[in-house]
């Protein structure tokens, strides 16, 4: 009778064990996919910023290559 009950009690554990495992694993993919959420927005913020900034820099290249072309351009004229 001892013998039974606890081998019923090792068939609950198990079957505890069984049904906590997907949940375990459901979570740990929740968070893997949360952290690559996170990792790719940083990454594509820091491309963004970093093509505004190269952006900018070739702006103000063009704008003070104009402004000094232009009193070349009004001397010739």
């Amino acid at each position: 009778m001892e013998q039974l009950r606890r081998g019923n009690d090792l068939k609950l554990v198990e079957s505890q064990k069984n049904i906590m495992l997907p949940r375990r694993l459901k979570q740990l993919v929740l968070v893997s996919f949360r952290i690559f959420l996170v990792v790719l927005f940083v990454v594509t913020m820091t491309s963004v910023q970093a093509l505004l900034k190269l952006k900018l820099i070739s702006l103000y290249l063009i704008a003070s290559s104009t402004k000094l072309m232009l009193p070349m351009s009004l001397n010739v004229s």
